[in-house]
């Protein structure tokens, strides 16, 4: 959500934001009271960070908190575990949100925990939940989903529950990690919410289960394993070819020529250095050894676009003085990206105004060699690919489409990857569209971000252009997509031969274990994380 971003932020939506300030503002400070009451209880269920030492790995162990099969397949140099599992317990891993508002500054707390930022500010970004009651909803959605896998699951004769853990919001991770121990599971598999590479939406749940095995003392007694990124899941595109399909149709319908009618594939914008670090090139991977120095030599171009991108960063971060933190815009969402940069300059002085000059240049490029390079990009446009070439075959028709991000947040500075889905909306009417179709195809449910950035912000946008709008469905608890979850746990209880596991673009389908270096967060060192290589192995 886009409210304290400087470049996103819209006219169209600041009148309806400070009419809901004034309505709440009554109620905002006895809640908020009450939330402070609360901190310490809520603090302590959410689990702390994992000890230091925690990244070491155990004696003979390869993959941090894997069971026996998936380490014998890594040391077999195999990514993709062909050997059968008896996991006895699914986890579905996601975001959470609050329940109420009562919940809010807590949940917003849990979000930005270590960032020192003031409640005040965290009321900026809560106005989103006011206006729906305080409540997310994330938590409904993903309850339905883990009952509906939970039965898809038990229909096929796999009688094992599926539990619920949250990052941000209870039930948690460990709570979720230690329910099913108590109930006697010893072989847990995670299902996460999030279909694509990147920071927080694969190796932070990665690095939340290490973390709940150290909180829960568990580990070593319960192994954690995860199923592989579905972004090419015919599960998960084939909702979005259908939903197009249809949407295409009625603008037809409605008398829009095609040439009239642009197609929007949106997804969360992040740090242009978390999309390098996102993953190496996975067709080189795909294509040969996937031993350490193969992944080195192509990560090391990733290197050095981060360290382009930092060089830019602070060189722009010159004309500002000293950058502050930023709450992010999207603290509420999923993923969640927060990027903090405090560099002192003069900004007053000649040399910094004719350096941010110089550096203008060097951030397209370096955004242009990001966007090559980065594992998270080339998913989502192989996954529009896909998409796009199925609609195009059922509709007769070109699509004129193109890929876009929202939700950007923190530092104007900070190079994120563009466009805008805003700014582009705002340049249609002088390309000759009358009509917009938005197709959220970077998430798989309609929380809050989705609700409030596309079906607000983005419609309002194009109501003031004059074209007309629809924003399709996300997959959330359409059957197909239930099934492709239950098809990807059931391919990793039969140890189903890569060969044999479906993939809708040339990628194939993503290994089950994560290569070295994958995912990094471009701030911090690397944590112990489940379902992946360390570096120094």
């Amino acid at each position: 959500m886009s409210l304290l971003t400087p470049k996103n932020s819209r006219q169209v939506c600041e009148s309806d934001a400070t009419s809901a300030h004034a309505c709440i503002s009554e109620k905002t400070e006895s809640i908020c009271e009450h939330s402070r009451a609360q901190a310490e209880e809520i603090a302590a269920r959410k689990a702390p960070s994992a000890p230091a030492n925690s990244a070491e790995l155990h004696p003979g162990e390869y993959v941090y908190g894997a069971c026996e099969t998936v380490g014998r397949s890594v040391r077999a140099g195999n990514l993709w575990v062909e050997e059968p599992v008896a996991y006895d317990a699914v986890i579905l891993a996601s975001f959470g949100g609050p329940d109420g508002q009562a919940d809010v500054v807590p949940f917003l707390r849990n979000v930005t925990a270590g960032r020192g930022i003031p409640d005040e500010r965290l009321e900026e970004v809560a106005v989103h939940y006011r206006l729906n009651g305080g409540v997310s909803p994330i938590n409904e959605q993903n309850m339905r989903l883990r009952e509906a896998l939970e039965e898809e699951l038990n229909s096929r004769g796999f009688t094992i529950p599926v539990y619920l853990g949250n990052r941000n919001w209870a039930p948690y991770t460990h709570e979720a990690v230690e329910e099913a121990y108590r109930a006697g599971h010893r072989t847990l598999l995670a299902v996460t919410t999030s279909a694509y590479s990147g920071y927080s939406s694969c190796r932070q749940y990665r690095e939340d289960f290490a973390n709940a095995l150290e909180h829960t003392g568990l580990r070593g007694a319960v192994t954690v394993d995860k199923i592989r990124e579905y972004f090419n899941h015919p599960g998960f595109l084939t909702p979005f070819i259908e939903d197009l399909t249809q949407a295409y149709v009625r603008l037809l319908e409605e008398g829009h020529a095609p040439k009239n009618i642009e197609v929007l594939f949106t997804t969360h914008s992040i740090p242009c250095a978390d999309n390098a670090r996102s993953g190496p090139n996975m067709r080189a991977v795909l294509a040969g050894s996937v031993s350490k120095n193969t992944v080195a030599g192509i990560d090391s171009i990733s290197e050095r676009v981060v360290a382009g991108i930092d060089s830019v960063s602070e060189c722009a971060a010159s004309t500002h003085g000293t950058i502050p933190e930023h709450v992010p815009s999207d603290v509420g969402s999923e993923p969640e990206y927060t990027t903090t940069s405090v560099v002192h300059h003069n900004a007053g002085s000649k040399d910094c105004v004719d350096s941010i000059h110089s550096c203008t240049t060097t951030i397209e490029d370096v955004v242009a060699a990001c966007q090559e390079y980065g594992l998270y990009v080339q998913q989502h446009r192989e996954a529009i690919d896909a998409v796009r070439g199925e609609v195009e075959n059922r509709v007769g028709q070109r699509l004129n489409y193109r890929l876009v991000y929202q939700s950007r947040s923190g530092p104007p500075h900070v190079p994120w990857l563009e466009p805008d889905i805003n700014d582009v909306i705002e340049e249609l009417p002088g390309q000759g569209r009358t009509a917009v179709v938005v197709v959220p195809i970077g998430f798989v449910s309609d929380h809050m971000e989705v609700l409030w950035d596309l079906d607000n912000e983005a419609r309002a946008t194009a109501a003031k252009c004059g074209l007309a709008f629809i924003r399709t469905a996300t997959p959330e608890l359409n059957p197909m997509f239930i099934r492709g979850l239950a098809d990807l746990v059931e391919e990793r209880l039969k140890g189903t031969s890569r060969a044999q596991r479906p993939a809708l673009t040339p990628l194939g389908p993503a290994p089950d274990i994560c290569p070295a270096g994958s995912c990094r967060h471009s701030r911090r060192p690397e944590a112990p994380a489940i379902a992946g290589i360390p570096s120094e192995i």
